[in-house]
Formats: C-alpha cells, structure tokens, sequence
C-alpha cells in the first residue's frame, strides 16, 4: 500500500505531530507514505524516519498558491501511483478534491478541529468518500456543518509514542521543585492560555521563589507574547519565564518533570510521561485532570471545547493547588494519567484506525457504466431502505473488490457521495436505459418493491425497469426481497410475467413464496434467504455514547424505542389508543418512550405528537448504524416499521410488531414470537400487556433473538454471492 499524506505546514501543533507519528507507525507496518506540506520543524524528523516529503505551498488559500500545488501534486500523484491521498486540513483537502475528480484515486481526510464555517468554506471545503475524527464533537461538526453521513466518519484519536513519553519519575528532573510547562502553538487565535499564564506568574513566582515557567511553541503571537514575557520577568526581577521557541524534541522537555498547564496531544503527551496536567485552553476549561474530569476530557478529546472559559485566576488557583500538594500524590496522579493515555491513546490504535480506512476502499476504477445495476426506493430518505443499499454494496464488494456499481436514485449526487459508487436520475430514462444497455446484471434491491399496497404506480415502476433489463439483454436477480401484497388482477399479472422471467429470486421470508405461487410464478430458482439489514453492524460504542449524551439519554434511566408511521387502514381512533397505551406502558414502569422517525419525512409527524403528550423523546436522522447502536441500549423497540424490528434483532432486543402489513407478521413468525398487534383491531390494553410482559421477559427473550439473528445473518450473506456469480 502506498499513502500521500498531505497537510498545509510540518510546524509545532498536535495536528502535525499527529501525522508524523501515524506516517511512521505505518513505515513501520510496511507501508509506504510520502508527505507533501509547506515544510516545517518537522521534516528533519521525517527525513530521520526514511520518510520523503515533498515542499508545496499547502499552506496558503492565495491563487498562485493553490495553483502551485495543484500543479505539484497532479505531478507527484501521477508519477507515485497511490492507493490512497490522505489529507490533514480544508486547504489540502480543497485541492486533493479537486484533482480526485479528475485523476479518480482514492480520497480521504482527518478534520483535527472545529474551524469556523462560512459559506465560502461550506462550499470549497472537501472531506473526501470518507474521514477520520479526532473526537465526537468534531465528527458531530462534520455532520452538522458539511452534512456528511455519520456513517462515513471514524472515530480516531491523536496516538501518543508511549516508549518516547515515558513516566518521568525515572529520569533526572529539573533543579526547580516549581516547575511548569505549556507547549501550543503560540497563535493569536489560540495562545490566550500562554498570555493568561505569563499573566499569573508574579504571584506565583512570589509564593515559590523557584518557580520556572516554560512556555514552548511558535506562532503569530509570538512577538506578542515575548513582550509580555519580558515585561513579567522584570516586574518579578528575574528571568522565570523561558521562551524556547519552537521544539521538535517535547519528550526532553517533559523528561524534567513538574506540571503541565495545556490541553490536547500536547497534554496527552504529558500525560504519558507521567506529568499532573492541568486542562485549558482557546476553546474551555476542565482544570486538574482525574478521574473524575475523564468523560468530559474524552468528549472533547482532551481540548476542553464547550467548556467554562479560561481565566487567570483559574489558571493561577489550580497551579497553587497543584503546588501544595505532596509529591506522593502528585505521583499518583501521573500514573493514573499514564494509564489512560495507555487505554485510550496509542500510536498503535490510530495507525489500526487509519489503515482500516485504507483497507475499506476499494481500488479506484473509472468506468462509465456499471457491471451491476441496483434498483430500489433509493434516495428518498428511508432509514430501512438506505441501508438495504450500503449492505449490498457492501457484500458485493466482499466478493469482487473492483466491482462496478450503479444505482438508480432519486438523489444521485448524494447517492454518490454516501457509498462511493455511481449513480444515475431513477426518473431520467435516457440515463436508466445507457446504464442498463452497458450492465451485466439488474439487482432488484430488497425492500417490498413488487406490491401494490403503497400505489400501483409504484408497482409498474420497478415492472417497467425489469422490461427494460431484459430488452438490453441483462439476467435480473431479485435480491432478498418481500412480495406482495398484489390485489389488482391486472397487477398480479404483470408482476407474474415478469418474475417468471427473471433469473434468480431471493426472498427474505416464507410469507413472500407463498405469495409468489399465489400469483401463479413457476420459477423453479426461488430461495429463501434473509433481509440484508441483518447484516449490518453497530455503531461505534463511543458514538453511541455520545448521541444518547447529545440528547439527554441516560444509560441508567431506562427507555424502550417506538418507529410509528401513518397509516390509512387502521382501528377507529387507532392514535388515541396508542398514546394511551405508550401513556400506561411508562406508567408501569417498562421505561421512557424513544420515538425514531425512520422515514423523517413520512413519520415525524405522528411520532411527535404521540411523544408531546407521552412526555418522550424524539430522535431523528440516525443511519442504520446508529439505530442498531442505539437500539442495544433499550429495553424493547414497538416496531411498525419492518426494520425497526429487524434493527432491534440485529441488536439482540425484543421487538412488539404493529402490523399494519404481512412483512410485520412475517417477522415476528421468523422468531416464531407471538408479540405482533394488528393495527386494524388495535387495543390500547393489549399493547400495555404484551410490553409488560417483554419487559419482564427480556433477558430471555434476548437469547432467543440472538441465537435466531445470527442464523439469518448467515443466509443474507449468501446474496452477494449468488449476484457475483451472476456477473461472473
């Protein structure tokens, strides 16, 4: 594997330490890196590394500039061939998008912080098919601001050498017993601690007349800062604060002990040579760091964002208190700082990180058209339906890493953007015939595609682009799909026709094959298999913790998850009773209401309302993973949407199904459950009563459900299989 790293400058910040060291733990897997950034302090230790760097003038959003380095890494990318150009900033990554569009490789990026967005920058600005995140908050900002799928962010972390910052109570210390470090980069936006510190030196220095104060980095505000440096040190009489200006070498410095006074990769560093730490900076402050600051610290990734502002006198009192304390315990501190460093922050764990990433694209082949056409209820927002589509490319791709795919989609920009592949206007028939006239295979991609329940328009759609494939001479394979219900004669026709001409049918439950030979199909290669949402995975657990946080979910308070959605063929006063019954069901105990709009333009209505009188909480716009995540921490999930259920398997929670539609029932057949209410006959008391029993029964019920779920995952992997050799 061969990586170009790309950031604007290798000067003093946790962001370029950050990639020097994930370049050299990669060298040391056997990885080649290259790094293209203006240069810096930093590429001596590259260059120590054996790894090349490459001078542009990455730095700077002037015209020239950027012309300068476009034309310089269209040259550099050209000649070096590599699987994957990683970029460190907006800068970077603004150009490296715009060569990926014309050279195709294969584009990533790390966003390092929350910048400030305008715009200009919301426009310009380009994270790549996917990105890391050094911390929730700042994958957050990447949804938030750039409205980027959650699913395409991974989490990282800035990985600190543990053999270089190694517990200093080992190694000589410095003369003063006072002894405070700051390394930052010292910029006017960002170096207000540094001033702060200066600031409430005299009276520290008056209390501890060996106190010695080091303020590391440079920057913008240097000159600033140097005045104000001077101007203290005379005013205490004496040189207490040192600037050393920019260093490569922060082991040496941290080596000699003392406290340290600073926030991010800097802090951790301190933290792992065994160092008291006391956590502030531009953007909060938590103070002295312990167990107790841990979940906070971890939520902002060690950079205090969101938290109280930095003060003087904060600075000042907790330096004193730090102070005052015995060297015993400040000991223990910087053991307990080690420690957490040890479990959360290696170098090891970001390279897996970064690699995973790498390993996850595939190869970078442009083709005009497509071996495998996908067709389905793409683009319109459904959190079931969207991930039906991210689970077959995921599984064709399991089986032929290079493959071409395209989908047909209401939203193709950002189709294309979401999964990496190709897409094309469903409604645009110019564009639906070239792609189909140029394929190898039509997938019918799961979902209930072939009913006339939702409209028979609907129905002639999808029956029309199977027309279409078989004219261009392209085998059809329905993939893990629901049937039915047809109830127009004329639709059961159609639909007949055409499924006993299409090559290979995979069905999701019994339910549908039955309904098949009830509409007459004889096609002899029919196979029960399972919905491919079976397979999809959970969410990072920190993520998970992070969005119950964001909105105001304890993990001890217990919730159960309800997806509604309207429907028209419903009990008299079927809202009403409902409510009522979510009402007794929190009244008994069974937990909170979490209402989840899995179709946020359908649902959200009904599930608002519902949850304003029940007093429950309402989440939309999480990705499936992120449902199945969430879902692990509920007691039970009232599903009536098909893949709410199928997410509170995939999670291994019970699941009561209001069936406003046979999948419905199907499902909960498939677990052989009797917790299913016909939603025509509902009754508020049989819901309140199935849930109570759930409730009681769930950690058995669990078992159940894990041991059924994983047989299914089973069969629905075999799909991707059976659509590869189709191709083939």
């Amino acid at each position: 594997m061969k990586i170009l790293m790309t950031t604007m400058s290798l000067g003093i910040g946790g962001a370029e330490t950050h990639i020097v060291e994930l370049s050299k733990a990669l060298v040391g897997r056997g990885i080649e890196v290259i790094v293209a950034s203006n240069g810096g302090v930093f590429v001596a230790e590259l260059d120590k590394a054996g790894i090349r760097h490459v001078s542009l003038p990455l730095h700077s959003k002037n015209p020239v500039s950027v012309l300068i380095s476009l034309s310089g890494l269209r040259r550099l990318i050209k000649a070096e061939r590599f699987d994957v150009v990683h970029a460190h900033a907006r800068i970077p990554g603004f150009i490296c998008g715009l060569l990926a569009k014309r050279m195709r490789f294969r584009f990533i990026t790390t966003c390092h912080g929350v910048y400030h967005v305008t715009p200009y920058w919301k426009v310009i600005s380009n994270w790549g098919v996917r990105a890391l995140a050094v911390s929730c908050d700042i994958k957050q900002y990447l949804i938030e601001n750039y409205n980027m799928n959650a699913d395409n962010i991974t989490l990282t972390i800035n990985g600190i050498d543990t053999e270089r910052f190694k517990n200093n109570s080992a190694r000589s210390g410095s003369s003063s017993k006072h002894r405070i470090v700051y390394v930052s980069r010292i910029d006017r936006e960002s170096a207000h601690v540094a001033f702060q510190l200066t600031e409430a030196a005299p009276e520290i220095a008056a209390r501890y007349t060996d106190t010695e104060i080091i303020i590391a980095g440079s920057g913008t505000a240097l000159d600033e800062l140097r005045e104000s440096v001077e101007k203290t040190n005379r005013e205490i009489g004496k040189s207490v604060i040192k600037l050393p200006g920019a260093i490569t070498d922060v082991s040496q410095l941290l080596s000699q002990g003392g406290i340290f006074l600073g926030v991010s990769r800097s802090a951790l560093e301190a933290m792992a040579a065994g160092m008291p730490v006391i956590l502030a900076g531009s953007q909060g402050y938590i103070g002295v760091f312990g167990p107790e600051k841990l979940k906070v610290a971890l939520e902002t990734n060690f950079c205090c964002r969101g938290c109280t502002e930095s003060t003087t006198d904060f600075i000042k009192n907790d330096i004193i208190s730090l102070f005052e304390e015995g060297d015993s315990i400040k000991a223990e501190m910087g053991a307990y700082n080690r420690k957490v460093v040890m479990k959360y922050f290696t170098v090891e764990r970001m390279a897996d990180d970064a690699q995973a990433v790498y390993e996850s694209l595939t190869p970078y082949k442009y083709y005009k058209t497509g071996d495998a056409v996908i067709s389905g209820y793409y683009g319109f927002g459904n959190t079931g339906d969207d991930s039906l589509l991210s689970v077959i490319i995921a599984g064709l791709r399991r089986n032929t890493p290079d493959i071409k795919i395209t989908v047909l989609s209401k939203t193709p920009r950002k189709t294309e953007r979401v999964y990496g592949i190709r897409a094309v206007n469903r409604f645009n028939p110019f564009a639906v015939i070239n792609t189909l006239k140029h394929a190898k295979l039509l997938i019918n991609g799961s979902g209930n595609l072939i009913q006339d329940v939702t409209s028979t328009r609907s129905l002639m759609y999808y029956i029309g682009i199977m027309k279409l494939a078989k004219r261009c001479g392209l085998p059809i394979m329905m993939y893990a799909s629901g049937i039915g219900p047809l109830r127009g004669e004329k639709n059961r026709q159609a639909a007949r026709d055409i499924l006993n001409k299409t090559d290979v049918i995979t069905l999701r439950e019994n339910e549908s094959v039955r309904e098949l030979h009830s509409i007459g199909v004889t096609h002899e290669n029919i196979k029960v298999t399972a919905d491919p949402a079976f397979c999809i995975e959970a969410a990072d657990e920190e993520w998970v913790d992070y969005i119950m946080n964001r909105e105001g979910i304890g993990r001890t308070d217990g919730y159960f998850a309800v997806a509604l959605r309207p429907w028209k063929d419903t009990a008299d006063n079927y809202e009403a009773k409902l409510t009522e019954a979510i009402l007794k069901i929190r009244r008994v105990g069974c937990g909170i209401p979490v209402f989840i709009p899995m179709q946020v333009s359908k649902d959200t209505a009904i599930c608002r309302r519902i949850a304003d009188v029940t007093g429950g909480k309402l989440i939309s716009g999480l990705s499936a993973s992120e449902l199945v995540g969430l879902f692990r921490h509920m007691r039970f999930v009232i599903a009536m949407r098909l893949h709410a259920a199928i997410y509170a398997a995939t999670a291994e929670v019970p699941f009561i199904g209001l069936a406003y539609d046979s999948k419905i029932n199907a499902m909960a057949a498939e677990y052989n459950l009797s917790y299913n209410i016909d939603v025509r006959v509902f009754e508020a008391q049989t819901l309140v009563s199935m849930a109570s029993e759930v409730y009681e029964r769930r950690a058995e019920l669990s078992v159940i459900i894990k041991k059924r779920t994983t047989h299914l995952r089973e069969k629905a992997l075999s799909d991707a299989g059976t659509a590869a050799g189709l191709i083939k």
